[in-house]
């Protein structure tokens, strides 16, 4: 008697490399410089003293971190735990989500609800990492799972993928491709489905 719909972010197609140019000129990113990305609205909830023990772990070169943060409460907790973990070098703040041009998206969340962001990620071609806990595990690989907030094998994962490219963008397209199908289209069928189901009933009745 339950039908799971999960939650849709609609993208329109658009070539990565493109949109990433404006930004990594701002910011002076070397191209093929690998995204790390978080945000969140509660950010002590979801995770993100756990994302900055992750940080603080990677050692491959060639990746840039950033934060997407615009609440002034968020800010102060976010710069407290970055002076914690020594990041101040390596976590830039900014303001606007970029989900659109990170490449890699890690949410260590607390939080059980299914996490919107997720299917944010996964629609516009990005790797993800979620705990086991969160019921959007159920979209993605075995490879994208923590097994909890603090997986010590998260930094290793995010290492491999910034020195193994072939990987990362195999591991990407396998994202892309479930990510891409959760649209209004999808939305829209899954409702008709449910639609269907009942007027069966009634009929029966």
């Amino acid at each position: 008697n339950v039908h799971v719909i999960f939650p849709t972010n609609n993208v329109e197609k658009f070539k990565k490399s493109e949109v990433k140019k404006e930004f990594y000129k701002e910011h002076e990113i070397k191209k093929g410089t690998l995204i790390v990305y978080f945000t969140a609205l509660n950010f002590q909830r979801n995770g993100f003293e756990s994302f900055c023990d992750i940080v603080s772990k990677l050692e491959a070169k060639g990746s840039r971190v950033f934060v997407t943060c615009n609440i002034d409460k968020e800010i102060v907790y976010a710069n407290e735990i970055i002076k914690k973990y020594e990041l101040e070098d390596k976590i830039t703040i900014i303001e606007d989500e970029i989900f659109d041009i990170a490449d890699i998206f890690v949410l260590p969340t607390l939080n059980k609800n299914f996490s919107l962001n997720i299917v944010k990620a996964m629609s516009n071609k990005c790797v993800v990492f979620v705990p086991e806990n969160n019921y959007s595990v159920e979209l993605l690989d075995v490879f994208s799972i923590m097994d909890d907030p603090n997986d010590s094998n998260t930094a290793y994962k995010i290492d491999m993928l910034v020195r193994v490219p072939d990987e990362f963008k195999k591991i990407r397209k396998e994202t892309y491709s479930v990510g891409k199908r959760l649209n209004n289209k999808y939305f829209e069928d899954e409702i008709n489905k449910i639609i269907a189901i009942l007027d069966d009933k009634k009929e029966d009745n």
